[in-house]
């Protein structure tokens, strides 16, 4: 039987991610606490241009600062029922935002992304994360897709008040 050779390729933006969350997790375990997850945004810069981008925090939190700190804002939503637009803006005034539409069309067949199925579970206490690249990365003014979407309702997470 031949040799099966597999190579995983990880980007950078990711690998944040995935590091937040189990830095999360393990404080969570530590302190057995809930937790204020305010707005974060990481950005990948090329050229003075942000290439790609993550987003992520809980509404509850962003909704709720009162820290004076300076206003937060996370969300997606849904206009058409066939696009999702993502929005982030955190407490330094950094924002980033994509768009993405809900299916592609393969050899003439509609298929479903799932974005707004994953849109439906949100609520006032959820936690979003949201990953987006650049549509043309020589240019400043560029618009972002979508990437990714994630949707956690979990009781780590401060309620809103």
């Amino acid at each position: 039987m031949p040799a099966r050779h597999w190579s995983l390729r990880v980007s950078l933006a990711v690998l944040v991610v995935a590091g937040t969350a189990t830095m999360i997790s393990k404080d969570v375990a530590a302190t057995g606490r809930t937790i204020d997850s305010m707005v974060r945004i990481r950005k990948v810069m090329m050229n003075g241009i942000a290439v790609s981008f993550t987003a992520s925090g809980a509404l509850a939190s962003a909704r709720s600062d009162a820290s004076g700190a300076g206003l937060e804002e996370i969300g997606c939503w849904t206009v058409d029922g066939q696009s999702i637009n993502c929005l982030a803006a955190d407490a330094s005034g950094s924002q980033a935002a994509c768009i993405v539409a809900d299916s592609v069309t393969v050899n003439g067949v509609k298929v479903s992304l799932g974005y707004v199925m994953r849109l439906a579970a949100l609520n006032g206490d959820s936690f979003i994360r949201f990953a987006g690249v650049a549509d043309d990365p020589n240019d400043p003014l560029t618009s972002y897709s979508c990437t990714s979407l994630q949707v956690e309702n979990r009781s780590i997470y401060s309620p809103k008040q």
